[in-house]
């Protein structure tokens, strides 16, 4: 194959390489996420997957070789010296390497995500001391693929044929560089496009849609590097303008005036966001499941749900940590990027301890991985909160082991952690409003050694993860019980996103939002059980709100669970590119611009009967409220009014 024959030809035995190494990496992509992809492959044209396959790999081709094809095609006679051959080679090798490995290392991160890599990793990668280590040992764990990784190189290199420029005369050198370079021009401009009209605009990841039946088989379709190069610059939003201004104004409005009468209740409030706690792992919600003798892996948390208020479906807004902090404590829900990977992220933003700041409260927000993980101290100072406790304020404490208690990766361990904050809030004055973000139920799933017995590993490796983080919170509310401070605290606990799965019913575009929403008050003035309906994590400002008879105009997209207007029930989701809009008994996708997809959920779970054609009015009241909130949301955020309660 390293024969030189002429330019045309060798271009095209060179990307239909390409193409073919794209496949290959497109077939391990799914293969190394079987477990989430299989259940909705029945639903699942193959025809239609390998004609959107093509046009995305197409246009990740052209972006990729373009250079290789104008050094192929530019007129330039010094191609006859063997250095521009060489030069030539390497950078069709580099370039699709760089390409395949983009491919080769997201199918790993793809369980954490539920989605094709964006340039909204770099953002919410930022501040993470760990990315190396983290990097190096899902190398190691992954070594099947980076023997894939290197075969993929081998093959590029061995299989490269080179364009054969010697000895053409100089007529027809340049006739034939000349076609080269219009059909280079020609393909780049419809191949972008997907198609062969000039209609069209170029491809973007939201174009996937058009090529599945569920959001969640995007990623099947789409390829890493695509996602890479269309996401940047695209953090910012654009004003859909779905609404005329003065009617959406009038019509729609973010800001809740209370109309409660009863005086404000300075009570504490403790928000516990769990990471990764996926509904799935808590047995109280799945009664259900392996033929009613699933148990979960929360026994603590199912007894102590028993004394709380939950609801029938409770959901996420977002599928990263990141998408949760902005959700649970200032009811901003996640729409096409989270809060911190945009432009907007100076923006002054209103939230729970924005409002309880201004009634006296002393505020905390704990998170026992480097200060500077994530973002979280500089959006929690952002949003009111006093004090920030990381690890550097752990390992300032004598009374604790400093690093000798770190994981290795992420963050002190949660029962250590925990054990550090339940000690500042015995010495916080009330009222106090105190959030811990745990962190212990994450990859790599390691728990600590003394607790290997105690949590063996089973079905899943996050399932130990979960009974150790259960079991801090016992200990926790052990302690918590016998305080003074307790019986005049309302705590909440929810998860910032899903994690890893292993039902079918938490493998659908619903059930990778599915997280626990649990308002527990000791004193016994909430109600308990399971209430119908819905809940979401914007719905918890709102609602602590509320059972604190706040009595102050603010700004929030959820709403409160137990105010009158509880019956009004609906929750929001993004999912690479479709918006999901759940009412009542259904749940609409949406591209952005029209409905896809309409799904009694309550009846069919597993969104298997498109029922879009024959509810038409259903769908239209939907798309309106959606785009209501959606214009709105924008508007608000590209005009830093996001307090503004006018």
């Amino acid at each position: 194959m390293n024969k030189k024959i002429s330019p045309a030809l060798a271009v095209f035995i060179d990307l239909l390489l390409v193409y073919i190494v794209c496949a290959l990496c497109r077939v391990a992509y799914v293969l190394e996420n079987w477990h989430l992809f299989s259940a909705g492959f029945g639903d699942l044209s193959l025809g239609s997957l390998l004609r959107g396959a093509f046009v995305f790999d197409t246009i990740t081709l052209l972006y990729f070789n373009l250079p290789f094809l104008l050094m192929t095609f530019l007129p330039l006679r010094i191609k006859e010296n063997p250095k521009y051959y060489s030069v030539q080679r390497i950078l069709f090798v580099v370039l699709n390497s760089i390409s395949a490995f983009l491919n080769i290392a997201d199918s790993a991160y793809y369980p954490y995500t539920g989605k094709r890599t964006t340039m909204t990793v770099f953002a919410e990668f930022a501040n993470e001391s760990n990315t190396a280590s983290i990097i190096l040992l899902e190398t190691a764990k992954h070594w099947y693929l980076v023997v894939f990784m290197i075969l993929v190189i081998i093959s590029y290199l061995k299989l490269y044929v080179q364009p054969d420029y010697r000895k053409t005369p100089a007529l027809r050198y340049y006739i034939m560089q000349c076609m080269g370079l219009i059909f280079t021009a020609l393909f780049f401009f419809f191949g972008i496009r997907g198609s062969f009209t000039i209609d069209t605009r170029p491809k973007g990841i939201r174009d996937a849609n058009i090529y599945v039946d569920k959001p969640s088989q995007t990623a099947i379709v789409l390829n890493t590097p695509f996602s890479l190069i269309r996401s940047v610059g695209h953090s910012g939003f654009k004003d859909p303008k779905y609404f005329d201004r003065q009617w959406l104004d009038s019509a729609y409005s973010p800001v809740h005036t209370p109309a409660d009468s009863a005086a404000f209740t300075a009570r504490n409030v403790v928000v516990i966001i769990s990471e990764s706690l996926g509904r799935e792992y808590v047995g109280f919600y799945n009664n259900s499941l392996d033929s009613g003798s699933y148990k979960g892996y929360t026994p603590f948390l199912d007894s102590l749900i028993g004394e709380s208020l939950t609801f029938e479906f409770t959901f996420a807004n977002g599928r990263k940590s990141i998408d949760a902090m902005p959700s649970i404590l200032s009811s901003l829900p996640m729409i096409e990027n989270n809060f911190f990977a945009t432009p907007y992220i100076n923006n002054t933003i209103g939230g729970l301890s924005v409002c309880l700041d201004g009634k006296g409260y002393n505020t905390s927000f704990f998170h026992g991985a480097d200060n500077g993980s994530m973002g979280f101290d500089s959006y929690s100072r952002a949003i009111s909160y006093h004090k920030y406790y990381g690890r550097d304020e752990y390992n300032a404490d004598s009374d604790f082991g400093g690093d000798a208690d770190y994981d290795g990766r992420w963050a002190i361990w949660d029962g250590n952690f925990i054990e550090f904050w339940q000690k500042k809030l015995d010495d916080t004055p009330e009222p106090f409003l105190s959030t811990i973000f745990t962190a212990s139920s994450h990859h790599p799933f390691k728990i600590p050694e003394a607790f290997r017995d105690t949590f063996p590993e089973e079905a899943l490796p996050m399932h130990k993860c979960i009974r150790y983080v259960d079991h801090c919170y016992r200990k926790f509310f052990e302690h918590a019980s016998r305080q003074p401070w307790f019986k005049n605290t309302i705590f909440v606990i929810t998860g910032d996103h899903t994690n890893q799965t292993n039902h079918a019913e938490y493998q659908t575009d619903l059930g990778y939002y599915c997280v626990p929403v649990i308002f527990y008050d000791p004193s016994g003035q909430l109600p308990r059980g399971i209430m119908p309906g819905m809940a979401q994590q914007i719905d918890i400002m709102p609602t602590l709100l509320g059972m604190l008879h706040y009595d102050e105009p603010y700004v929030a997209y959820g709403r409160d669970l137990l105010s009158a207007d509880s019956t009004n029930q609906w929750a929001f989701s993004f999912i690479d590119g479709t918006y999901q809009y759940l009412m009542d008994d259904y749940v609409l996708q949406y591209d952005g611009q029209n409905p896809k997809a309409l799904y009694n959920f309550r009846k069919d779970w597993m969104l298997s009967d498109n029922i879009l054609e024959s509810n038409d009015s259903l769908a239209n009241e939907m798309t309106t409220r959606l785009r209501m909130m959606i214009q709105c949301y924008v508007e608000r955020m590209i005009e830093n009014r996001l307090t503004d309660t006018k």
